[in-house]
């Protein structure tokens, strides 16, 4: 059995909820470039676009991001909303709290977005609505149970959809990260969590299996440069459709 057959169960530095800092800051800084460059955002936008293009709605959009790290992806969620004209109001949730603090500290021009400490497997997050729920780089963070867990509780509180960005668990993906690391001179925490990262991905049929139970009208799974799945569940349901 080979390093990429299963997915792995090391730890991930940033997952210390403890973690503040420069070295923190940095971390959260090259996720930012990662995300822009290695089309996570894109990824996610494009799924939200994807959403709306089944539903008219007659109020702002409530999307919630969960693990939002610097709120790179919440402000381009709003800048996206704003440029189509689509009212929204993000909830963006992380549960350390230093990096809520950094990511508030960079949104003071987007009120469309609140930031909150919060644990997203709690009883008081799970009884909470939302139109969309987005994670992205997320869901590779916890073992096979609980993020077929996350996905069922993400899709119960749902009006509309679940959208997932993340890894696709591959040797090329691993030694292609090493190069743009190195090239990026990204920090010791980001070569060694993005690593880890991309062994804690997934495969395709994996992907398939944690949603199998799900009743979405749409399941789309579409693999997306560079290296990543584009999940996306649209659920069964009239709630504001067309």
């Amino acid at each position: 059995m080979n390093a990429y057959s299963q997915r792995s169960n090391l730890d991930e530095i940033i997952d210390d909820t403890n973690l503040s800092g420069d070295e923190l800051i940095k971390t959260l800084d090259d996720l930012v470039k990662i995300n822009r460059w290695l089309g996570g955002t894109k990824t996610v936008i494009s799924a939200i676009e994807s959403v709306l293009a089944e539903h008219d709605l007659s109020r702002p959009l409530e999307i919630v991001d969960l693990g939002c790290s610097s709120g790179d992806l919440p402000r381009a969620i709003v800048r996206w909303c704003r440029k189509n004209n689509v009212l929204v109001s993000v909830t963006a949730v992380d549960l350390n709290k230093s990096v809520i603090h950094y990511a508030s500290a960079r949104s003071e021009d987007f009120p469309e977005i609140r930031f909150e400490v919060m644990d997203v497997f709690s009883d008081a997050f799970k009884r909470r609505q939302f139109d969309v729920a987005v994670m992205s780089l997320f869901l590779h963070h916890f073992d096979n149970s609980k993020a077929k867990e996350l996905l069922r509780n993400s899709y119960n509180q749902c009006r509309l959809a679940v959208i997932v960005n993340d890894l696709h668990r591959s040797p090329i993906a691993y030694h292609l990260f090493k190069i743009f690391t190195f090239l990026t001179r990204a920090s010791k925490i980001t070569r060694h969590d993005g690593l880890v990262s991309i062994l804690r991905g997934f495969r395709k049929k994996e992907l398939e299996t944690l949603t199998d139970e799900l009743s979405a009208v749409k399941r789309s799974i579409q693999w997306k440069w560079a290296f990543r799945w584009q999940l996306t569940l649209i659920k069964k349901t009239n709630y504001l459709a067309r």
